[in-house]
């Protein structure tokens, strides 16, 4: 018997370590031991936000990226839907993380079992290193545990409380860089949409817009910036209709001519002057206020006269110094020029804006590949950097001139520079640059503007998804307060920004076209507020349900692009109605407010202004896709809209 004893010893040991391995792992938190079951408090498909308990801040798709290989950090919450993830149940108590922005997966990178192993995005490959555990910690937290290497877990770096601190795998410390409050949250949609928009717009109004004595402005922006932004103001009021958006163009103007004065002359920079020009030309559109023509119509013409000469071949000189001539003052003036022939009825603003587009498509455009350059100096040397400025005026004066004169060369020239910015500049991709210097911030509003003219006006829907795509990320990108700086695909900090840097993806969000459908059906119902372009009515909440046109007074108007009748012709329209006075018109006209007349409703008195039922005119014979003027005619408040289609 004492001779068994060693061996019962050496039995012992064994026991012992196994006990204390046993413990090790219970201690680990379930490292070696997993239930076949959903964890406790999980909803499998719900949305969360992942809430880091070592410095409050969110599970993050860095910049919002869409493809393999974002990166995880942390980040502080902006709502944003990068920082949403959708837990979903794949069976044998394993999970996966879906981020709601891009559908792509949480993974280990590489499925490596060390620490500090970098966790980032990935497409679904049904892998170990892409399904978690996740184990209930109490009170809210959860731990998670890949199947790849079931002994480590999802850790903030360092337990850092910093913004953008890494996330990775670690093993397992109990401690609070690895504990994660779950917060169940609602489906909210992806940019773009019409609500987005506003939020976009009224953010930047919030933090950069004042207005005393009538007067408005924009904090720390001069000249042309000031004059680039209120033409986003415009964009903005013809896109929703909103009052607010009419009446800042009045108190912008008024704070702009307290500053500059009404005679602008003195500013050597004639792009400067022509983007104040072209200001005006779409604010007297938008309210009718002769003012703004006439000032357009002065400076134009003060900025042709000294600008415009017979060296380099032709073409409008950058400024005073008559040193180079770009396509920053020449795109813009061909633009107003076209807009001043058709508002004047002066055809040689036409020709004016032929020969300037002439000159810069020979000199400073490639018709092979749809590029446009900078500048040509009076020593012959062509400065051929393209940005989406001068793409998108060229866009711009190319759409005019189409549209004025009908030649199909025109539009092709637009496509093709259309093509060059989405294809070469951004390879179908989110636009992250002209982050430097005074100038370059804005110039990606300037271009969203006249890439949705193509788009709306030309029914080249080709270039939506890139641009939704653009948007999506953007917003996802936003900061604390909704402002998004000019890197779409770059996390906009918590720190200071111009308003200029902040403008451009204001206009992308009010500019973006929601739907990869432009084109409206003439026998469905077409909501009142589903215009392109308003003059002074609003846009307001409706009784009867969505929005309604309010405020309609004589002389107002709204436009309905790409109605289309279809081959068989309409006999009536109805539209759905409130008004407390007879005999005011809603005349249905195709093309402009005087194009050709299709019928006319004569508005009968219902009541009240809450009161609302369909009336009916007779129309005449239209097929085909036209662009559908509503131009409202009578005395006082003439009528309240909410809706209107037409019958066969």
């Amino acid at each position: 018997m004492l001779r068994n004893k060693p061996a019962l010893r050496i039995l012992g040991i064994v026991m012992s370590f196994v006990m204390v391995f046993v413990a090790m792992a219970a201690v680990q938190g379930q490292s070696s031991k997993v239930s076949a079951a959903e964890t406790p408090g999980i909803v499998s498909g719900a949305i969360y936000k992942i809430i880091a308990k070592c410095s409050n801040k969110v599970l993050n798709a860095d910049n919002a990226g869409l493809t393999n290989g974002t990166n995880i950090n942390q980040w502080t919450d902006t709502g944003s839907n990068a920082q949403r993830f959708r837990i979903e149940y794949t069976g044998n108590s394993l999970y996966r993380i879906v981020s709601v922005s891009s559908g792509l997966v949480v993974d280990v990178d590489g499925a490596n079992n060390n620490d500090g192993s970098n966790i980032h995005l990935w497409q679904w490959l049904n892998q170990g290193n892409q399904k978690f555990y996740i184990d209930d910690l109490g009170g809210g937290y959860y731990r998670f545990r890949p199947e790849s290497a079931p002994g480590k877990c999802m850790d903030v770096s360092g337990a850092s409380p910093d913004e953008g601190a890494n996330v990775q795998q670690w093993t397992i410390n109990n401690t609070d860089a690895q504990a994660w409050y779950l917060q169940i949250q609602s489906e909210q949609p992806e940019a773009p949409t019409v609500d987005i928009g506003k939020a976009a717009l009224n953010s930047f109004i919030n933090k950069y817009y004042t207005v005393s004595n009538g007067q408005g402005r924009f904090t720390g922006e001069g000249f042309w910036t000031v004059a680039e932004i209120f033409e986003i103001i415009i964009d903005a009021y013809n896109r929703y209709g909103t009052g607010t958006y009419r009446d800042m163009i009045n108190q912008i103007y008024n704070g702009f001519v307290a500053d500059y004065g009404t005679n602008w002359s003195w500013n050597g920079y004639n792009d400067d002057i022509m983007w104040m020009v072209l200001g005006c030309i779409r604010a007297y559109l938008a309210t009718g206020n002769t003012t703004y023509l006439n000032q357009a119509k002065t400076h134009f013409d003060i900025v042709y006269s000294r600008a415009w000469s017979s060296h380099l071949g032709g073409g409008l000189w950058w400024n005073t110094q008559n040193y180079t001539k770009n396509s920053c003052i020449n795109g813009p003036a061909a633009i107003a020029a076209v807009y001043l022939a058709k508002l004047t009825g002066d055809s040689s603003y036409a020709t004016k804006a032929v020969n300037i587009y002439n000159w810069q498509r020979a000199n400073l455009y490639e018709p092979a590949t749809g590029k446009v350059y900078d500048s040509y100096d009076i020593y012959g040397n062509k400065n051929t950097w393209s940005s989406t400025y001068n793409q998108g005026t060229f866009i711009g004066a190319a759409l005019m001139l189409y549209d004025y004169y009908g030649n199909s060369s025109y539009l092709n020239d637009a496509i093709k520079a259309a093509d060059y910015t989405m294809n070469n500049m951004y390879a179908g991709g989110v636009m992250n640059n002209e982050e430097s210097g005074g100038d370059l911030p804005g110039f990606k509003g300037i271009f969203m503007r006249y890439i949705r003219k193509l788009i709306i006006d030309e029914n080249q829907t080709q270039y939506i998804p890139w641009l939704q795509k653009n948007a999506a990320v953007a917003w996802n990108n936003r900061n604390t307060q909704g402002l998004i700086m000019t890197q779409w695909a770059t996390r906009t900090k918590e720190t200071s920004y111009s308003a200029w840097s902040c403008s451009a993806a204001v206009s992308l969000l009010i500019n973006c076209p929601v739907s990869t459908n432009v084109i409206k059906n003439a026998y469905s119902r077409i909501e009142a507020e589903d215009f392109e372009e308003i003059r002074g009515c609003i846009s307001e909440p409706c009784p009867d349900g969505t929005y309604n046109l309010g405020g309609v007074l004589n002389g107002h108007y709204t436009v309905y692009k790409n109605v289309n009748f279809g081959s068989s012709r309409p006999y009536t329209a109805q539209f759905r109605v409130s008004s407390i006075s007879s005999g005011g018109t809603i005349e249905i006209r195709l093309g402009s407010t005087t194009g050709t007349l299709l019928g006319t409703l004569i508005v009968s008195n219902n009541g009240a202004w809450e009161n609302y039922n369909t009336q009916s005119c007779s129309v005449g014979s239209v097929t085909g896709v036209h662009d559908v003027y509503l131009v409202f005619k009578g005395s006082g408040y003439i009528v309240n809209l909410n809706w209107f289609q037409f019958s066969r």
